[in-house]
Parts: C-alpha cells; structure tokens; sequence
C-alpha cells in the first residue's frame, strides 16, 4: 500500500496569531478639536570658554596671593558672564549693580593713587627744604641729643641738663669698649644745663686715639638720691654734610647727627 502523502494542517483564522503592532498614543487634541503640533527637540551647543575646576582653583590661588585691583574685577565679571547658568542667566539690574559696584572700586583706587601722588609730593618738597636747611647750618655751632663724641685732635665739648640741683656730679668718659679713660668730678651743680670740655687726654695726661667716645652723667642730691638726666649732648661746629638712606646727616667733630637731634643753632664764638 503505497504511503499516504501528509497533509499539512492549516489552524484556523481564530487560532492563528496576531501580528504585533506597536502601540502609539493618540496625539492630544485641543478642545477645539485642532491637532497640536509635536514639540522640537532642542539642539544644545557646548559652551566655549568655561574654565575647567583646576583653572579656577588656580586662578584664584595666584589671585589670593596679591592685591586685587580693577582688572581682576573686571576679570571676575567677564569669568561670571561666561560660566553663568544659560537657562537662568545674570539679570539686567543685577549686572547694573555689579557695573556700579566696579564704578565705586574704580573711584576709590583713582584717589588712592592720587593721595600717594600727594604724598609723594610732599615727601619730596620736605627733602628739598631739609636740604637747603642743612646746607644753611654748615659753619654753625650746634647743639645735637646723644652721648656721642668724636675726638679727632681738637677740644670736644659737651653737656647735659640736670632737672634740679645736684650735691655730686660725675662725667665718665669711655672709649667704643666701654673702658673709662677719663672721669670728672663736677662737685656740687645747681640745675638746668651744664657745659664741659674734653680735651682728649685720660687721667694721667695721656692723649687718647682719635675715635669714636661716648660719656655717662651720674648725679646725686643731698640725701644721696639719684638724679635722673633729662637730656645729654653734644657741642660743635657743622663742616659738612651727608645724604644717605637714612637721611641728612650734620658732621661735627667727625661725629655725624640727624637733623632731628638738633636743639640750638647758633654763630660760632
């Protein structure tokens, strides 16, 4: 019997499967029936310009190290303007306020710079009259603060001021090693200022090196209290002078004093 050819069931159209479709979800309409349009998607384009975190933290470490002026405000301003959120940028009357704000911070350095011009002015104009007054004080005697003295051959003379009257009075002389090469023994001064001259010899007549000297006043009263010295100094005429760092300097004896140190000017006797 010759086999039977098979034949191929076909299920019926119930039990056939469904073809998936996609789903897609009516478009919205309006109330008035008309279709909305479907929104455009937004191209977005980097931002050139904005500074990595690294940069800024850079930037404002070297900022921090220095005094901030109007171009690094000005910086600032520009960096906020490009590093701003775009979708909630800077306002309008903030950016004014900002404006007036650098305004005010260019105001204020304008006069700074005009006060250190002034200043300027002025120390200048005060060097220049110093100067002709010290030039003015060359030949003169004058008396000058300080316990200094400067033996170069001739008599130095030099002072103090006792505030009142004094039982015992004693000027030591001593050379730049604090070794006393002279002592004079005044007695009894009554007070106010006192004069005195050293002609350069120690106690025994000996000529000392011509030099730098300095001197010490001790005065006691009559119940052996100590007396405070109101001021030392010392005597001589100007020869020349000096300008330097430190200022104008008067030379007297080879001993250089400051215009500020000057008590008494006056013609040689």
């Amino acid at each position: 019997m010759p086999p039977t050819a098979r034949r191929r069931c076909t299920p019926p159209p119930w039990r056939r499967p469904r073809k998936s479709r996609a789903c897609t979800a009516p478009a919205s309409r309006p109330m008035n029936g008309s279709v909305e349009p479907s929104p455009v998607p937004m191209e977005t384009t980097p931002l050139n310009g904005i500074a990595s975190p690294a940069s800024d933290t850079t930037a404002l470490t070297n900022a921090a190290s220095r005094t901030l002026d109007r171009d690094d405000f000005l910086l600032m301003l520009v960096t906020q303007l490009q590093n701003q959120d775009p979708l909630n940028p800077l306002q309008g009357h903030e950016f004014a306020a900002q404006l007036a704000q650098f305004s005010s911070v260019e105001q204020l350095t304008n006069i700074n710079e005009a006060i250190k011009g002034s200043q300027e002015a002025n120390n200048l104009l005060a060097q220049s009259i110093n100067s002709g007054v010290a030039a003015g004080l060359i030949g003169k005697e004058i008396d000058a603060l300080g316990n200094e003295l400067g033996w170069i051959g001739e008599p130095v003379r030099l002072g103090f001021e006792l505030p009142r009257a004094a039982a015992s009075v004693e000027v030591q002389i001593l050379d730049d090693t604090g070794k006393t090469v002279r002592t004079f023994d005044l007695g009894k001064e009554a007070g106010g200022l006192v004069d005195l001259t050293w002609d350069g010899t120690d106690g025994n007549g000996n000529v000392q090196p011509n030099g730098r000297y300095t001197f010490e006043v001790t005065a006691v009263d009559a119940s052996g209290e100590a007396i405070g010295i109101d001021n030392t100094y010392t005597r001589g005429t100007v020869d020349r002078i000096s300008f330097s760092s430190e200022g104008i300097r008067l030379w007297i004896d080879d001993l250089p004093v400051s215009m500020s140190s000057v008590l008494t000017v006056r013609n040689p006797s």
